[in-house]
């Protein structure tokens, strides 16, 4: 086996994976704190997600969304 020429990044410790923790749905342009303040007026978050569409274009925010959801 050949060697690999450059070296291996270490392994991303961030949730995401990605290096960083999503805060908002760039999509949709909504902020989790604003999914947070609709669940806690009593809506659902798939129901809030619904209607401000966030996580329903390419969908990368959720991961983040629901461990933000769960730390409330």
């Amino acid at each position: 086996m050949a060697a690999i020429p450059f070296a291996l990044p270490e392994p991303d410790p961030s949730p995401s994976g990605c290096g960083r923790v999503m805060t908002r749905c760039e999509c949709a342009g909504v902020s989790f704190d604003e999914i947070a303040a609709r669940v806690r007026r009593g809506a659902t978050a798939p129901e809030a997600l619904r209607r401000t569409g966030c996580g329903q274009i390419c969908t990368a925010c959720l991961p983040d969304l629901a461990r933000f959801l769960e730390s409330l």
